[in-house]
């Protein structure tokens, strides 16, 4: 099959068309820098001290954040992270890990007891009741 002038210019068309965005993008890239040169330049001659490129300004956050370039360095600072996250976590003594633990445990059971000591028999009957309904009602929810 032949191709026309027609074609082959409709062809160029779309290729020129697809190539422009990308041509223009990069001509405003270029003049970014080469504005930034043209001021460090200024900058150099007239005897001022040039500031921090982006790249040294990146590379200083990235220190401050503690972060090591050595993989075992960071290694070794994530399980220490790691380990002060967790120390943090057990902020509730009904966690086994929580240094009052025992002592909320007992409180707990205490209230506990005394609270069932009160009732009649009827609300006993009652109580537990309610907690088997509600135990097989969510084994109900767990099976459908």
């Amino acid at each position: 099959m032949k191709e026309t002038k027609n074609e082959t210019a409709t062809y160029a068309q779309m290729g020129m068309a697809a190539l422009l965005p990308g041509m223009v993008h990069m001509l405003d890239v270029l003049q970014r820098h080469v504005d930034e040169f043209r001021r460090e330049l200024d900058q150099l001659q007239n005897g001022a001290s040039v500031k921090l490129t982006n790249r040294a300004a990146r590379a200083k956050s990235k220190q401050a954040k503690g972060w090591s370039d050595d993989p075992a360095e960071r290694s070794a600072e994530m399980r220490r992270r790691m380990q002060v996250r967790l120390a943090k976590k057990a902020t509730h003594p009904r966690d086994p890990n929580h240094p009052g633990h025992e002592e909320w445990s007992k409180k707990v059971s205490a209230a506990s007891k005394s609270r069932w000591k009160k009732m009649t028999v009827a609300q006993r009957k009652a109580r537990l009741d309610a907690m088997a309904a509600g135990k097989l009602h969510d084994v109900k929810k767990a099976v459908a």
